[in-house]
């Protein structure tokens, strides 16, 4: 992305497409950290906006205007300064010393000397300290654990790795570094991960607008379908709104969907256009065995990590060549998982009402409180998806 204006006689119109961009460049830990000429120029963008929703062609004549009339915009230009914006008291930046060590890193990276980027990102991240930092810190313990592998130093890097996990900021992220790097498992943090995840996804489907509701009224949909793509797209969502990393691979062999935390994982085959009185056969019982070393494999986890394997099925009637493979496997409908759905929609609604407008690194141990306190948990989970076993 480019710059708009490169002097003070240029003059643009910047149009956010995309709930989770307006939400995040809007939000009042954002703009208390802009420049008040800036924050005035949001906060009336933010009044003029609902021109868009009320009266479209009214919001066309105005960016019009703007781009060819003069003196259109010079009125403009005094209604935004005349604008009223609360932002916090200004602060010290908290990044200006590592500023220039930023610079100071890529250059010593970029010219191969890797040792002394090893003792800048180190130095760096062992100044960063309290929670406003903490993404900050994750960061340079990374870029910490990227100059030891350079340098050839596994165990700084591990160690450097750790650090990062232990900010408690992009865990999930972090492990599967982890785990692609090291031969160790993890090591076990306090911080629940799956809050980060949760809190991205609402990002994704919007804190504010009507893409949410309509990404959860879509779930409710395909988890109402037998098809079995629809409720494969269903179930990838449902997994996300418990803040699990939902995968919905096309591999040959692989589940059909996968729900992964740091610490567990659910493998997923749908048989949901069976009948009622239909039978599940032994290559079926095969496939769903084999899907914990797939996910090992390829999402390059411990050969100790857990994994379960649940069979959305109609049926529980087994193929008599079937039994022998019956065993370690689970089985549910869909009629349970909808209902799940249906609570865990109404738990992330009230989620997102409660946090509209806070900053993940403020209120994340509330977050993940909530979470608990509203059953979106694993317990939740293996209620319904692990709740009867094949045989």
């Amino acid at each position: 992305m480019g710059r708009c204006t490169r002097n003070a006689t240029d003059y643009s119109l910047i149009f956010l497409m995309g709930q989770a961009l307006a939400d995040s460049s809007t939000s009042q830990s954002f703009i208390d950290e802009f420049p008040p000429e800036l924050a005035k120029e949001i906060a009336w963008g933010l009044q003029q906006s609902e021109l868009a929703a009320n009266r479209p062609a009214d919001f066309i004549a105005m960016a019009n205007g703007l781009l060819t009339d003069a003196a259109y915009r010079y009125g403009a230009d005094q209604m935004i300064a005349e604008t009223q914006v609360a932002q916090a008291a200004p602060k010290a930046s908290l990044y200006d010393n590592s500023a220039t060590d930023e610079v100071i890193f890529s250059r010593e990276m970029w010219d191969g000397a890797y040792e002394k980027a090893l003792q800048t990102a180190r130095g760096v991240a062992d100044q960063l300290g309290g929670p406003d930092l903490a993404g900050y810190r994750a960061w340079w313990w990374y870029l910490t654990s990227v100059a030891a592998n350079r340098v050839g130093d596994p165990a700084v890097a591990g160690e450097a790795l750790e650090r990062a996990v232990g900010t408690g900021i992009n865990i999930a992220w972090l492990y599967r570094v982890m785990r692609k790097t090291r031969t160790n498992p993890p090591v076990a943090v306090e911080a629940d991960p799956r809050a980060e995840e949760l809190w991205n996804a609402i990002g994704h489907w919007g804190w504010t607008g009507p893409s949410f509701s309509n990404a959860m009224q879509e779930m409710r949909t395909r988890l109402s379908q037998t098809n079995h793509l629809d409720v494969h797209m269903g179930l990838e969502a449902l997994g996300r709104c418990f803040g699990l990393r939902s995968l919905r691979p096309t591999l040959s062999g692989a589940p059909d969907v996968a729900w992964l935390d740091v610490n567990r994982g659910l493998a997923i085959e749908a048989k949901t256009e069976k009948k009622q009185d239909g039978t599940l056969y032994k290559k079926e019982l095969q496939e769903a065995k084999g899907h914990p070393e797939w996910l090992r494999h390829f999402e390059k986890l411990d050969h100790t990590f857990p994994l379960h394997v649940s069979i959305v099925s109609p049926t529980m009637m087994l193929d008599p060549t079937a039994v022998p493979f019956a065993n370690e496997l689970y089985v549910t409908t869909l009629k349970p998982i909808q209902e799940l759905a249906d609570k865990a929609i109404a738990s992330v609604t009230e989620l997102r009402t409660m946090f509209l407008g806070r900053d993940f690194t403020e209120v994340r141990s509330h977050f993940e409180q909530e979470m608990h306190s509203k059953a979106l948990t694993w317990l939740a989970i293996d209620s319904v998806m692990l709740g009867t076993k094949l045989a």
